[in-house]
C-alpha cells in the first residue's frame, strides 16, 4: 500500500510567490492615454517605480506596447540597480525560470537576497527555497529557516508551511518533527491545503504528534474539498481500505477519481481496483458525483 503522501513546493511556489498581475489595458495611441507615455516619460529620467512598472508593460505586452522580453529585463535591471526591492524579486524570478535570460539559478539568488535584504516578502520566500532545494547556494535547511522565519513574521501563509517542511523528513531537513506539526498547523489553520494534507499526514503515522487517526480523516477532507490531490488520494486511501471509516466504495472511487483527474497515477489504479467490485449503477453514481465536485478553497479571516 502506497505510504499517506505529503505535499512539497518547489518550482510551483517559486513561481507563485514572484507573479506579477498584467498591466493596465491603455489605448494603441498613447498620446491619448497618458498613461504609458508619463511611465515611459518618468522611466526615462531614472525613476525606479516607473522603471519596474514599464518593465512590466513590456514584459506582458499592452497595447501601443508589443511583448519584448530583452526590453523588460533591460527595465527591471535598471530599477533593480537602484535597490527597487520589487524589480530586484522580479528580476530573481526571470533568472530562476529563464525568461528573457538564461537560467542561472546563482544569479537567481543573489538578486533574491537582495529584494529579501529589504524585506520583500516573495524574494525571502523564494531565498529560503534555494536554500532549502540546494538551488544556486549550498543547500542548508538552516539557512532557509531563517528566510522562511522573516516571511512568516510579515504573516506569510505558504513560509509557514515551508517551514514545517524545513523541519520534516526530506532531503536535508532538520528533522525536528515536533516543529514540522506546529508550523504545518499554523499554516493549516488558516487554510493552506499542502499544510492540512501534511499535518494529516502526520497524525495519520504518528509523526510529531500523538498518532490519531480521526484527526488526521479530519485534515485530509479539508484538505481534499480545497481540491488537494494528495490529500484526496490519501481520503480515497481510507474509504478504500475501511480505515478508520466504515469502507465504502463509492466513496473510494469518487476521491480517488479526483485524485486521478489531477495525474495520480497511483490513485488511478487503485481507483480502478476499487472498480472491480462494484456494479455498473454505483459506477455511474460516483462519476457522477466526481463529474459535479467543484474545488471550496478555504476562506480565512
Amino acid at each position: 500500500m502506497k505510504q499517506p503522501v505529503k505535499s512539497s513546493l518547489a518550482i510551483l511556489l517559486l513561481l507563485l510567490a514572484c507573479t506579477l498581475g498584467a498591466p493596465a489595458q491603455t489605448s494603441t495611441n498613447t498620446t491619448d492615454h497618458p498613461t504609458l507615455a508619463t511611465t515611459q516619460a518618468q522611466a526615462k529620467a531614472g525613476d525606479p517605480v516607473a522603471e519596474y512598472a514599464l518593465a512590466g508593460d513590456y514584459f506582458f505586452g499592452v497595447p501601443g506596447l508589443p511583448g519584448d522580453q530583452s526590453a523588460a529585463v533591460k527595465w527591471y535591471r535598471k530599477a533593480a540597480d537602484k535597490g527597487y526591492a520589487p524589480a530586484q524579486s522580479r528580476l530573481g524570478h526571470l533568472y530562476f525560470t529563464g525568461e528573457g535570460v538564461k537560467q542561472d539559478y546563482k544569479e537567481a539568488a543573489k538578486w533574491y537576497r537582495l529584494a529579501a535584504e529589504h524585506g520583500d516578502v516573495g524574494a525571502q520566500v523564494n531565498l529560503g527555497q534555494c536554500y532549502r532545494l540546494g538551488q544556486g547556494v549550498a543547500l542548508n535547511a538552516a539557512e532557509a529557516v531563517k528566510w522562511f522565519q522573516l516571511a512568516a513574521n510579515q504573516g506569510d501563509v505558504p513560509a509557514e508551511y515551508d517551514l514545517g517542511l524545513c523541519y520534516d523528513d526530506g532531503p536535508g531537513a532538520l528533522k525536528d518533527f515536533p516543529q514540522a506539526v506546529k508550523w504545518y498547523r499554523k499554516a493549516a489553520d488558516q487554510g493552506n491545503d499542502q499544510a492540512q494534507n501534511n499535518l494529516a499526514t502526520c497524525y495519520d503515522t504518528g509523526q510529531g504528534v500523538a498518532q490519531d487517526y480521526a484527526q488526521a480523516l479530519a485534515w485530509y477532507r479539508r484538505a481534499a474539498v480545497q481540491g488537494n490531490a494528495e490529500a484526496q488520494y490519501n481520503l480515497g486511501r481510507y474509504y478504500d481500505k475501511g480505515q478508520y471509516v466504515s469502507p465504502s466504495n463509492l466513496d473510494a472511487f469518487f476521491w480517488l477519481s479526483l485524485a486521478a483527474a489531477q495525474g495520480d497515477e497511483d490513485a488511478a489504479n487503485e481507483r480502478n481496483s476499487v472498480a472491480a467490485r462494484m456494479n455498473h449503477e454505483e459506477i455511474l453514481a460516483a462519476q457522477q458525483r466526481a463529474s459535479a465536485f467543484v474545488a471550496r478553497p478555504e476562506v480565512t479571516k
